[in-house]
């Protein structure tokens, strides 16, 4: 059966040139389907979103204090505190 995968539903950030995915065997979450009119609409983000998910939520549960790990500073907060 023939699917439809939207530009916006490839990846969770926005994808130029998808012919990486060619040939490759993925999956897919189905989005939508109407059998009267044969449409199928699927989504690669959400499967990734999922996976992601996935992977944060193991990486959070297996953290202990004084552990050292290797990582990207994505955000840098920094709060004052003014005592008068």
């Amino acid at each position: 059966m023939r699917a439809f995968l939207p530009g916006s539903l490839v990846d969770v950030k926005p994808v130029r040139d998808p012919s990486y995915l060619e040939g490759k065997d993925l999956e897919f979450k189905l989005i939508k389907m109407d059998r009267k009119r044969n449409n199928v609409v699927v989504s690669r983000r959400a499967v990734v979103q999922e996976e992601a998910s996935a992977d944060r939520s193991s990486l959070l549960d297996n953290l202990e204090e004084g552990q050292v790990i290797t990582g990207v500073v994505k955000i840098l907060q920094i709060t004052a505190h003014l005592w008068i």
